[in-house]
């Protein structure tokens, strides 16, 4: 029996920038998916919730942010309340809804009620319920980008 010997040459960092920009890409296209696929299920009265993470996807990290003061709360979507009103906010009609500042509301456990005006599929945790549905195509989609 004979020996074979042979040297492989790996380049690391050529390796490594190859799945760096394809991993840029994949979050890329799969923050701007998971908006999208969400979008039906985010409650929407002026659009400020749902067009709020515009910025976000452009971002080169993990993070898709829902900016608005009000969105954990949409998101989870339970009542909290003034501990001293009980009331969720106030209204002015030349200002809109306000809340007495530096207080911190707390939870009541009761259910928000979403109007389906705008989107009739509108929920709390959004992200779970467009996941349940297009969670297959997400990941589906990153591998391709992968094995281009």
């Amino acid at each position: 029996m004979a020996d074979a010997k042979f040297k492989v040459n790996i380049d690391e960092d050529a390796i490594r920038k190859r799945y760096s920009d394809k991993k840029k890409k994949a979050r890329m296209m799969l923050k701007s998916e998971i908006v999208k696929d969400c979008d039906p299920f985010v409650p929407m009265l002026d659009g400020a919730l749902k067009n709020s993470p515009i910025a976000s996807i452009s971002k080169d990290d993990d993070f898709i942010i829902y900016l608005s003061p009000y969105a954990h709360y949409q998101y989870y979507g339970v009542l909290y309340v003034d501990p001293m009103t009980g009331k969720g906010a106030f209204f002015d009609p030349e200002y809109g809804f306000w809340s007495r500042p530096g207080v911190s509301k707390k939870k009541t456990g009761r259910s928000l009620n979403y109007s389906k005006t705008h989107h009739p599929k509108a929920c709390s945790r959004w992200f779970e319920k467009g996941k349940n549905i297009h969670g297959k195509q997400w990941v589906e989609a990153a591998k391709k980008i992968y094995k281009e």
